[in-house]
């Protein structure tokens, strides 16, 4: 059993018995774990609030090759994200993400760079005073693309004809787009307007601080996010019917989501 050193961020957490907590954290150096934090649940624990969701840290825990659940020795916190923290829309965001990253992500398998879109994400999420929608998408593109699944945008996937100004049919199985003047397919997809696809590919291109530049419509919001999702699902059928996108949904009606 060798003791190890991490950077990690917090997916989630739950009780174990009546003292302690199951932490499952996405690291940058060993990938998603679960570690067992003994004592959590105590009043005046040692780990006060640094296991809470989205929070980014440095970690040490002894880890077993030939164990599942790890234990958790020590915990410094690098940055709470208390402004995520503190606002019921950015948690709701925030979500996203890292249930996808937890939905997809196998257990000890090591993705640096997915771990930097996820922090990025989250520090935009935490400082971006408008656009945190777009953040989020930005997130779902760049993380379809890291996936093997990068959107085809340069162009109608039929003629190369660049982004046109009449909408287009987006291809959820081809992740491209196939223009007005070419003929339909019956490939599934949903319709999309040429400033969609030409905001998708801003979002796919652009640092994640960066995408709450793009200016969105709440009809034009609606569609990317029916792309977005229907797009990674095809191809990634863990991430059919995220519990976030659903309590975002049932937030809408309630508090405004920029």
């Amino acid at each position: 059993m060798a003791l190890v050193k991490s950077t990690a961020i917090v997916l989630h957490h739950r009780d174990q018995g009546e003292t302690s907590k199951i932490i499952t954290l996405f690291t940058q150096q060993y990938g998603k774990i679960s570690l067992i934090a003994k004592g959590a649940r105590v009043i005046k624990s040692r780990y006060g609030g640094a296991l809470e969701p989205f929070t980014h840290l440095d970690v040490i825990f002894y880890k077993k090759e030939t164990r599942d659940l790890q234990f958790l020795s020590q915990v410094d916190i690098i940055d709470s994200f208390s402004v995520i923290r503190s606002q019921l829309g950015r948690i709701a965001l925030a979500s996203i993400p890292c249930e996808m990253v937890d939905r997809h992500e196998a257990v000890g398998h090591a993705a640096p760079a997915l771990f930097t879109l996820l922090l990025e994400t989250l520090s935009a999420l935490n400082e971006g005073e408008r656009g945190l929608r777009n953040v989020v998408r930005a997130f779902q593109v760049k993380f379809a693309a890291l996936s093997g699944f990068r959107p085809q945008l340069a162009g109608c996937s039929v003629c190369s004809r660049e982004i046109p100004s009449e909408q287009v049919v987006f291809e959820y199985e081809t992740g491209g787009y196939r223009c007005a003047a070419c003929p339909s397919s019956s490939v599934a997809g949903v319709r999309l307007s040429g400033y969609g696809v030409e905001v998708l590919r801003y979002l796919q291109n652009a640092p994640v601080r960066a995408a709450g530049r793009s200016r969105v419509s709440a009809e034009l919001g609606r569609d990317l996010d029916e792309c977005l999702m229907h797009f990674i699902g095809y191809h990634m059928e863990n991430l059919h019917h995220l519990a976030s996108v659903t309590y975002i949904q049932q937030l809408q009606n309630s508090i405004k989501l920029t």
